[in-house]
């Protein structure tokens, strides 16, 4: 049977991946829902090769210009609009690949309709694990995890009781800074940071990536998904980035995925779940791998880890909200020129030591955290 799939994120890279493998394999995936920001020449030529049921524009001047082009296709705009189609629409599986927070309110309204999520939006568990979690248990739901450190733990876990679990080791590339010393990293540039060895993301991920903020919110992320404790998580950087995560059991034994750095390949295995489906490309071979390396990170040149567990040992999601919140606000001023790359890690750990954490109980009190969070980061960087 053909499986629907709604991609949030069509013109990211994790949604140029999605739509190649419906490329490949027509007979067995149709587009039903097609999302983007303000991309309208991209989506419009989307609109024209997938002939999707509906499109939605988070700009609503891009959804307008959309809707001229393609006006045989219904077009939504704004918040509003990825929410109605996640939670309204048929579709049989949302691939969650909006960048930052915006991705956690139709996230939500698709777990709640009962629908299943390919998640790559690492923000809706980092903000909102809980709620995310209890509307996914209420309805039935899945939720297949996209991000290849947690894809590779999800196929190293899977079929396994919990209570057999010892640890999770998360593979880190260490990014393109890995080596290098605090002093060094603050005179780096940003044409450096978004210099990724391995993987070819978009600019905000990548420049997480160089910070290693990108696997602190995996940590809190594979938190949640996987019912662990802080205790269970390792981070190991593995500069080869072919292990993409382990699981130790309780008898000694550790399970890897390895493969290469391809996100094609997690993304095909959750379109297909429970079965694999077949995937062209390189395939890996051991006997061409001179070296696989592991060394423990070093948390002075990246603090962000330290966040990380901080956030995931405080009560309630407050301080994960605000970790997110502002890493967002100043990864956008670095890309911008409005802020050095070198000050974006100190100023993060700097603003996390300010914020009074209020009690969170509602998603409309981590809206409104989130909100409060972002304006005081900008005004910090503007004074």
């Amino acid at each position: 049977m053909t499986k629907a799939l709604a991609i949030y994120g069509a013109t990211g890279s994790i949604g140029s991946s999605t739509l190649d493998l419906v490329r490949r394999q027509p007979e067995a995936y149709r587009v039903a829902i097609l999302t983007a920001h303000s991309a309208v020449e991209t989506m419009a030529a989307l609109g024209r090769e997938f002939a999707p049921d509906l499109m939605v524009m988070a700009d609503p001047a891009a959804a307008k210009a959309l809707q001229a082009e393609v006006p045989h296709i219904p077009v939504l705009a704004g918040p509003q609009g990825l929410i109605e189609a996640a939670g309204e629409q048929p579709y049989d599986l949302m691939v969650a690949a909006l960048v930052g927070f915006a991705g956690l309110a139709p996230t939500l309204a698709a777990l709640a309709a009962g629908r299943d999520v390919a998640l790559a939006n690492k923000e809706a568990l980092v903000c909102a694990g809980q709620l995310v979690m209890a509307t996914a248990a209420k309805s039935g739901a899945r939720i297949l995890p996209v991000d290849s450190e947690h894809n590779a733990i999800f196929q190293c876990w899977e079929g396994a009781q919990r209570a057999q679990i010892c640890s999770v080791q998360l593979t880190a590339s260490g990014g393109p800074f890995r080596g290098w010393s605090a002093a060094d990293i603050a005179q780096a540039s940003l044409d450096q940071a978004l210099q990724h060895p391995n993987w070819s993301m978009g600019p905000k991920v990548t420049l997480d990536s160089a910070t290693l903020v990108n696997k602190a919110l995996e940590m809190i992320e594979a938190r949640w998904l996987f019912d662990l404790s802080p205790e269970q998580l390792e981070v190991v950087v593995h500069p080869q980035s072919i292990v993409h995560s382990c699981v130790t059991y309780n008898d000694g034994s550790t399970l890897a995925q390895l493969g290469q750095p391809d996100m094609r390949t997690p993304i095909a295995y959750c379109l297909a779940y429970p079965d694999r489906a077949p995937l062209g490309g390189a395939r890996l071979c051991l006997t061409d791998l001179s070296a696989l390396t592991f060394e423990a990170p070093d948390e002075a040149a990246f603090p962000t880890l330290s966040l990380a567990r901080a956030a995931m040992a405080a009560q309630g999601p407050a301080t994960s909200v605000a970790l997110n919140a502002a890493n967002e606000v100043l990864n956008a001023l670095v890309r911008r020129g409005a802020l050095p790359f070198g000050a974006l890690m100190p100023h993060l750990v700097a603003l996390m030591d300010r914020f009074d954490r209020p009690k969170i109980e509602t998603l409309e009190d981590i809206v409104d955290w989130d909100q409060q969070v972002r304006a005081y980061t900008a005004a910090s960087v503007s004074v």
